[in-house]
């Protein structure tokens, strides 16, 4: 007797290859605020950022390390600094992406649900919750260009 199953998707590695092989940078951001479940206002974080951090490009290597660069536009003269490193992993069969930051000891571990992740696009949404409010923000990410960064 002859059996067949279906390959795994999430053991492939097309997702972890889309995540690892771009330089990927924030395209549009919003955070939506709810009451006690009642919805009260969606918010453009985008609008809120500094201009220097607008153009910030996002790393995910191979080894399963981060690095973010402040790219162009500077917020300090800090002439190179790559800075908030850290490592990520898959989390739910692939369904969410879990980055610890080494250098912020402000956000050390952030879980996030992947709404979307192919070669050019990548959107997170992160849920949290303080008090008796509740915010959800998605953020997506377009790949400029091949990663400089391999490992």
């Amino acid at each position: 007797m002859l059996a067949a199953c279906k390959k795994d998707s999430s053991s492939d590695g097309l997702k972890e290859r889309a995540l690892t092989s771009g330089t990927w940078k924030l395209l549009n951001g919003y955070t939506q605020v709810y009451l006690r479940d009642s919805f009260i206002i969606s918010r453009d974080d985008i609008a809120g950022m500094d201009s220097c951090e607008q153009d910030n490009l996002f790393y995910f290597k191979s080894d399963h390390g981060t690095v973010e660069d402040p790219n162009i536009k500077r917020c300090w003269d800090d002439t190179g600094l790559v800075w908030l490193g850290g490592t990520w992993q898959f989390a739910g069969g692939e369904s969410q992406l879990t980055y610890k930051f080494t250098l912020s000891p402000f956000i050390p571990t952030v879980t996030a649900d992947i709404l979307k992740l192919d070669e050019q696009t990548l959107t997170l949404q992160y849920k949290w919750d303080v008090d008796t409010f509740s915010f959800i923000t998605t953020k997506m990410y377009q790949n400029v260009g091949v990663s400089r960064y391999k490992q």
